[in-house]
């Protein structure tokens, strides 16, 4: 929830307590769906599987974003 607050604070957005909690399980639900996903395709645990999304997500956003100094 602190990204949320954040976000709200830096751009002057005012969410309800039910918004914030409907986007961070939309949030939760598309991430752990992803997990599931990669660990079948994979033949993986959830653990290991969580930590090759975890990595592609890193990788994708460096790719995007460039290196940062």
């Amino acid at each position: 929830m602190v990204h949320f607050e954040c976000v709200q604070g830096s751009n002057a957005y005012r969410w309800s307590p039910k918004e914030v909690d409907d986007c961070l399980e939309q949030r939760m639900l598309q991430t752990w769906n992803g997990v599931v996903e990669t660990a079948n395709q994979r033949g993986l645990g959830l653990r290991e599987a969580a930590t090759v999304t975890a990595m592609r997500k890193v990788s994708e956003t460096h790719q995007m974003r460039g290196l940062y100094p």
